[in-house]
């Protein structure tokens, strides 16, 4: 019931059934497995490297997905069916974004996207004796199974490429599968190897970490004995992600950000060892909590900037990039009903609104917002109103910015009422104009002005009264009934 060789038939299955060698993993060397051969109806005892069908030899792609018949048995794929399990995505496209071709409730590429992971593994020594397979087993961030590649000829280095989900961790071993049987010399099997991992690709926020406490990478030449028989490494594709603190917007993994905002950094999959972290770009006042262990959190500056962290971790540089933006305008919304009174008989008018600053794709809720100092000027009959021309703005209080809506993320906290006052008759043409600066601050820190908001009231010989402010008014007519807007 054993299976030496691992081609996944048992001992008694080869010798009784398919009359293969139960101690070859590829009974006829073409670099085929039994198994994968019977499986697909290739003749598990005929080398078809050397003859056979044109459509079976190893570099052939009979179903015409991209992938040829040697790299479809390395995934276990059908060399006959462009898509194996039958899910609408073919072999290749699914081998290359890291989903498995063979699971048809898995099609879809991982969330956080692949690592392209080179693994170069076998027998490097002048016994060309011996065949390995390395085997990845997944413990976190991947679904699809174990994820193995086998030597496909003795004495032969491959390297084959694994595309595995960014945030995944996975034990590593390294099996022996068999030894030629034109092998003549002592020691037999000779156990020499060598195994490595690399990744091609410079991901920004993702790295490749390997932690071998055991010793198994790396080239071996304990020919008399496996040196990895039973051990293990782990291998991480580690990767940084970042997650806005504030809950509006939507999109928290967003490396545009709102000065004053807060983004927590973690690093996946856990376990992984301790990195060390930096600020580099453009910091501003930008700081970064470390204080976490393998996570941390960025605080964006109270002014425009572009910080990158930089994090080194088992001796590979992650790094992310960020853009830290100034509030830029602010939105003004009537609101219906809200208790401004208007005086039959008198020119006036007012109304309450709401008030939200944007740009709209970060979050401010660390912000305050005031209204600056300014001087009204005022024309005609509102100017023979005493105080009205050159009337102050003063300074108002400081305002928190709190979390609004998918529309709205960034809103006052409170809303503003804008109303005229009563205005007796007789009546003329008039204005007042207040331009209000508009300021924020960061944290109790130094002041920015950034828009200016203008308020602003007119009157008509008839006493019909407008007001509005940042683009939002209402009119009044002096004759309308006492009454609530």
């Amino acid at each position: 019931a054993d299976d030496p060789d691992l081609d996944e038939l048992s001992t008694q299955t080869e010798f009784t059934v398919h009359l293969t060698n139960p101690r070859q993993h590829d009974t006829d060397d073409d670099g085929m497995s039994d198994a994968w051969e019977i499986a697909n109806g290739f003749g598990p005892k005929l080398n078809n490297r050397k003859s056979g069908p044109p459509n079976h030899k190893p570099d052939a792609d009979p179903d015409g997905d991209g992938l040829t018949n040697a790299e479809e048995e390395a995934i276990g794929s059908k060399p006959n069916d462009s898509d194996s399990d039958d899910d609408g995505v073919d072999d290749k496209t699914e081998n290359d974004q890291g989903s498995n071709p063979n699971d048809p409730n898995d099609s879809q590429p991982p969330a956080e996207g692949t690592i392209p992971v080179h693994v170069t593994f076998g027998d490097h020594s002048r016994s060309n004796s011996e065949k390995y397979q390395v085997r990845l087993t997944p413990v976190e961030g991947d679904a699809g199974g174990i994820r193995k590649r086998t030597n496909r000829h003795f004495g032969e280095p491959q390297t084959d490429t694994f595309h595995l989900p960014k945030g995944a961790k996975y034990t590593v071993e390294l099996v022996h599968v068999g030894t030629s049987s034109r092998h003549r010399y002592l020691p037999n099997p000779d156990y020499d190897y060598t195994l490595s991992f690399i990744s091609s690709e410079i991901e920004p926020a993702a790295a490749l970490v390997i932690v071998d406490q055991q010793g198994i990478t790396g080239i071996h030449g304990e020919s008399n004995n496996f040196f990895a028989q039973g051990k293990t490494a782990e291998l991480f594709t580690a990767v940084l992600t970042s997650e806005s603190v504030a809950t509006l917007p939507a999109d928290r993994k967003r490396t545009k950000l709102g000065v004053g905002e807060e983004v927590n950094l973690q690093f996946k999959p856990t376990g992984l060892p301790a990195a060390t972290w930096a600020l580099g770009g453009n910091i501003g006042t930008s700081a970064l909590n470390s204080a976490m262990g393998i996570n941390s959190m960025l605080t964006a500056g109270e002014r425009a900037c572009t910080p990158s962290i930089q994090t080194v971790i088992s001796g590979e540089l992650v790094w992310m990039d960020f853009n830290v933006v100034e509030p830029t305008g602010a939105f003004m919304e009537r609101r219906p009903g809200t208790g401004i009174r208007h005086t039959n008989g008198t020119a006036s008018a007012g109304f309450q609104a709401l008030a939200y600053i944007t740009p709209n794709d970060v979050s401010f809720i660390n912000l305050q917002i005031r209204e600056g100092t300014c001087l009204a000027v005022a024309t005609g009959f509102i100017a023979n109103f005493p105080g009205k021309h050159g009337e102050v703005h003063a300074n108002g209080p400081w305002i928190d910015i709190i979390s609004g809506d998918a529309a709205r993320p960034n809103l006052f906290g409170g809303f503003d009422t804008i109303s005229t006052g009563n205005y007796p008759p007789p009546f003329a043409i008039g204005t007042f104009t207040w331009p209000i600066p508009w300021l924020f601050r960061v944290n109790a820190g130094a002041e920015k002005e950034f828009i200016i908001v203008t308020h602003q009231e007119s009157v008509e010989a008839n006493g019909a009264t407008t007001i509005s402010k940042g683009g939002v008014s209402v009119t009044t007519q002096a004759a309308d009934p006492t009454s609530t807007y």
